[in-house]
């Protein structure tokens, strides 16, 4: 299947890199110079363990192609993916500048024929649906688009054998060509298949994240009040592990979560439910802890070792 993946970022390029060994033409779309003159190198802008041979075996193929823009691409995919970054504004709201010029992109160069849209990106609901609006401004005759969220579930340093082997697939779409589409497309990962409405889908991405990082804020929370009463938070920890219900993943203490996703999506989450009337929401409460974490930790050491260490 030929597919355009638009964003060389850590989702795009291991997404892009892993369909190609997996037998798709793909073609990735990067506007930073840069970036593109590294990745026709075989040299990924970043480092995660797998890509960079796995970016040069594929180049080799002749199944993975570069472009700059999505105009550049005069062979029609069947389905375009929108994996650009969504950074945090000042404030925690997101950033959708990306994604959005990826759909006045399209809207100016839909290929004539069916092909689908599908976002990629950590958006807040209804971004996507924006994005459906934007192309459809000046559609012509004789090009259809479908629309769909599907996002992606990845670990730092496992982003390769996440993408090939996911816990589960979610398609967020009300459009049945685009479900069985991406449904065909995504049978051969062997994982489940969830398929539910646009906005489900993307908040089931901020859900997962803010879940996890919310854990982590347990299990600082708790190793603080262990050390109150002389507990040993480790011992704590595999007591509640073993429960089914629980398990034993992000559970260990430290000083906060961080990385490029959990501060960003906890932060966006915060900012979503001050402005739909949630002031006093969980995730402006971890968002505060998280923040105050280090200094308060740190004040504990000079407190205890004094200023010299």
């Amino acid at each position: 299947m030929k597919i355009a993946v638009v964003g060389a970022g850590y989702v795009g390029l291991t997404w892009a890199v892993v369909l190609s060994s997996l037998g798709h033409q793909i073609f990735l779309v990067e506007n930073n110079e840069e970036k593109l003159k590294m990745l026709k190198k075989g040299q990924p802008p970043f480092f995660e363990p797998g890509l960079a041979p796995l970016l040069k075996k594929e180049i080799r193929s002749g199944r993975l192609s570069f472009f700059s823009s999505l105009k550049e691409i005069k062979e029609k995919p069947a389905a375009v993916f929108i994996c650009v970054g969504t950074p945090s504004q000042k404030g925690g709201s997101i950033d959708l500048a990306y994604v959005l010029a990826v759909a006045r992109e399209l809207e100016e160069n839909l290929w004539p024929g069916q092909i689908t849209v599908v976002v990629k990106s950590t958006v807040l609901p209804g971004t996507t649906r924006k994005v459906g609006e934007i192309i459809k401004k000046k559609k012509s005759s004789g090009t259809e688009f479908s629309l769909a969220f599907c996002p992606e579930f990845l670990r730092e340093g496992k982003a390769v054998e996440d993408t090939l082997h996911p816990s589960r697939i979610i398609i967020g779409s009300e459009d049945k060509k685009a479900i069985n589409l991406l449904k065909k497309f995504h049978t051969p990962f062997g994982a489940p298949i969830l398929t539910m409405g646009l906005e489900s889908a993307e908040f089931t991405k901020y859900a997962a994240n803010a879940y996890l990082a919310l854990r982590i804020v347990f299990a600082n929370q708790i190793a603080d009040f262990s050390q109150k009463v002389g507990a040993d938070v480790e011992e704590i920890i595999a007591g509640i592990s073993l429960d089914a219900r629980i398990g034993g993943g992000y559970w260990y203490p430290g000083l906060g979560y961080g990385g490029s996703c959990f501060p960003k999506d906890v932060v966006a989450l915060a900012d979503f439910g001050a402005k739909n009337g949630f002031k006093k929401s969980l995730f402006s409460f971890m968002n505060d802890y998280n923040q105050n974490r280090p200094a308060e930790k740190l004040a504990e050491i000079k407190k205890k070792w004094g200023e010299g260490g």
